[in-house]
C-alpha cells in the first residue's frame, strides 16, 4: 500500500510539473498576446490618423476643386467682357472712319465755297 502511495505521489508530483510547464506557457502566450495587442493598438490609432489625414486631404482638394470652378467662372466672364470691349471698338473704328470721311467731305465742300467767293 505503501508504494502505491509512493507511486501515487510521483505521479502527483508528476501532474504538478506538467501543470507548472503548462501554465508556464500560458504565461508566456499570455504575455505574446498582451504585446501583440499593444501593436494592434498602435496600428489602430495609426489607421486613425491616416484616415483623418486622408479626411483632411479629401477637404483641401474639394477646396481646390471649387476654387479652380470659380477661377473659371471669372476667366469665362473676363473672356466675354473681352469679345464685348472688342466689338465695342470695332464698332467705333467703323464710326470713327465714317466720321473721318464726312469730315473729309466737309473739308471739300469748305474749299469749294472758298473757291466761289
Amino acid at each position: 500500500m505503501e508504494e502505491l502511495m509512493r507511486e501515487l505521489l510521483g505521479e502527483v508530483k508528476s501532474i504538478k510539473k506538467t501543470v507548472m510547464a503548462i501554465e508556464q506557457q500560458v504565461g508566456a502566450i499570455e504575455q505574446r498576446v498582451g504585446a501583440m495587442e499593444q501593436r494592434l493598438d498602435k496600428l489602430e490609432c495609426r489607421a486613425e490618423n491616416i484616415e483623418e489625414q486622408l479626411q483632411e486631404t479629401n477637404q483641401i482638394a474639394k477646396a481646390l476643386l471649387h476654387q479652380n470652378e470659380v477661377q473659371k467662372a471669372q476667366l469665362d466672364a473676363l473672356s466675354n467682357a473681352v469679345a464685348r470691349a472688342e466689338g465695342d471698338i470695332k464698332s467705333i473704328r467703323v464710326d470713327l472712319h465714317a466720321v473721318e470721311a464726312i469730315t473729309a467731305k466737309n473739308w471739300n465742300d469748305i474749299v469749294l465755297l472758298k473757291a466761289v467767293e
